[in-house]
């Protein structure tokens, strides 16, 4: 260190040849820009924005938890014995008919004009509510692919839940699809539960 006084090379806090008082020039560290959340379509930088993690937190609590299809055949086992468990038959089955190509599937999709971002947080709040648990997400420059289970219930055993948010100049592009492996009908479960996310999107983005 110099004096800035009389320009010695000195230490400690006073030039020992002057007497000056030296004080130390210490960087302050760089300050994080603060994200631009509503704009922002890459999932992790999304997460780390408290806001964003106490909107998804608030829309999970949302949601009610019902009898799975596996609940169902166990109950109904117990109370009409057969002799054999239909629980472990429809679950050797599906698999097997899965591999033949007995699927269920379903497609939505909708443009909304708002940025990348909202939108994003506004269908992770949506699945939230509706149990759509979080599997993997395919994170690219403009578009976020998340994919995601569909709770099993008494119309469907659990499947896939594939929803695509694109940024498309001022809007925002989403794409959904599902999949119920094993099963040739669903009892119109896979468009309710579309239907339903759809309507959530907007109202959870704003």
């Amino acid at each position: 260190m110099y004096c800035s006084n009389c320009g010695s090379r000195v230490g400690g806090d006073f030039c020992s040849a002057c007497g000056q008082a030296l004080l130390a020039t210490v960087a302050k560290p760089a300050e994080s820009a603060p994200i631009d959340w509503p704009n922002e379509i890459h999932y992790e930088r999304l997460l780390s924005v408290p806001e964003v993690r106490d909107r998804i937190a608030a829309a999970a609590g949302l949601y009610r938890k019902q009898i799975s299809g596996e609940q169902f055949l166990e109950a109904f086992d117990k109370l009409v014995p057969m002799g054999v468990s239909m629980e472990k038959i429809v679950t050797m089955a599906q698999p097997i008919y899965s591999r033949l190509g007995i699927n269920t599937t379903k497609s939505q999709s909708m443009q909304l004009n708002m940025p990348p971002g909202q939108v994003l947080v506004g269908v992770l709040c949506a699945m939230a509510k509706h149990g759509n648990e979080l599997k993997q997400v395919d994170q690219g420059e403009d578009r976020c692919l998340l994919h995601s289970t569909i709770p099993s219930s008494l119309y469907s055993f659990s499947g896939d839940l594939c929803v695509s948010v694109q940024r498309k100049g001022a809007a925002t592009h989403i794409e959904a699809n599902t999949r119920i492996p094993g099963q040739k009908f669903d009892w119109g479960k896979s468009q309710r539960l579309l239907d339903n996310l759809f309507v959530s999107i907007p109202s959870f983005a704003a």
